[in-house]
């Protein structure tokens, strides 16, 4: 009988401690109110730099793309 009380006495506690608050995001929460919190500035940068053009070009001759692909004799 007094396993039955133990087990459900666990089963509530874990059942409850599930439902508990995280607290380790309060005090950053806190932090981003206060206007005297040094701030690290945001730089610009563009959402294009680092890309390659990939415009369509004039097709090459077979003679040539033959040559360059073959093998070396």
């Amino acid at each position: 009988m007094k396993l039955w009380v133990f087990v459900i006495a666990m089963s509530g506690t874990f059942a409850v401690g599930g439902c508990t608050r995280d607290a380790s995001g309060i005090s950053q929460m806190t932090r981003a109110a206060d206007p005297n919190v040094k701030v690290p500035i945001a730089g610009y940068q563009s959402v294009s730099s680092g890309n390659t053009s990939y415009m369509p070009v004039t097709p090459k001759g077979w003679e040539e793309l033959n040559r360059r692909v073959g093998p070396k004799s």
